[in-house]
């Protein structure tokens, strides 16, 4: 049997994406996977749209009581996650029907491999490559994005990837102190650092709407709030190399 993926969305007033988000993933061609919707305190309808696709059974619905950014938002998700790999996505993303079974191919073929990356195309232009994962400069912590068609190593982000949730339990979630923005950059750092090959899977298809209209994007991110949690860059140096090392 294909093993059981749980795919986790966070939602934070995506009411202008998260109906085509749900429809394309839905319409995911493999045999064994799970939705988990986890809004974080919607005040624009959200909520109401992803109730609308609870008819579907392999849809769960999870509602925060407080605001919390994310991360944290992430991390709910993979407490409620009964699947042996945990894939992640955003309401800004689309995806192609075979893009789970493609990468959970990589992902099976060899134990080694922790996790893996789709390769996201533009929403708006799908012939453009967003990214196929990053790649982690060690000594500094930094990264670089990989726009290329291959499949190599690289490190990860939490736009279209999967990752074994043995993993997780090992590395732990989404560092909820980040909140935002470097959030996925640690954790994929952390992913590497726990011993872990990531893969980028360029025929695992997604699409990442990444140049939203300012309108949409402070709705989701206000933009202070963003480079606010984005300078918490020092965190992740601190906390991955210890003082020592550094």
């Amino acid at each position: 049997m294909m093993p059981l993926v749980s795919i986790v969305i966070p939602s934070f007033n995506s009411s202008t994406l998260i109906e085509n988000c749900l429809k394309s993933v839905l319409k995911t061609d493999y045999p064994n996977f799970e939705v988990i919707v986890v809004d974080d305190c919607s005040t624009d309808g959200s909520l109401k749209i992803a109730e609308s696709f609870l008819n579907d059974d392999r849809l769960k619905l999870i509602r925060k009581d407080n605001r919390s950014g994310p991360s944290a938002t992430r991390n709910v998700g993979i407490d409620a996650a009964k699947g042996e790999y945990v894939a992640f996505l955003e309401t800004d993303m689309e995806v192609e029907s075979d893009w789970l079974k493609e990468i959970i191919r990589v992902l099976e073929s060899d134990r080694s491999i922790g996790a893996a990356q789709s390769k996201a195309l533009d929403m708006k232009n799908r012939n453009r490559i967003v990214a196929t994962g990053i790649q982690i400069i060690p000594h500094i912590a930094w990264v670089v994005n990989i726009r290329s068609q291959a499949v190599e190593e690289v490190s990860i982000g939490a736009v279209g990837s999967v990752v074994r949730h043995e993993v997780l339990e090992k590395i732990g979630g989404f560092d909820e102190k980040l909140v935002h923005n470097i959030d996925d950059i640690d954790w994929g750092w952390r992913i590497w650092l726990g011993g872990y090959r990531i893969i980028s899977v360029s025929t695992s298809i997604t699409y990442h709407w990444a140049s939203k209209p300012p309108r949409t994007r402070e709705r989701m991110t206000p933009k202070l709030e963003s480079e606010i949690h984005f300078n918490k860059v020092p965190r992740i140096f601190i906390k991955n190399y210890e003082t020592s090392n550094l």
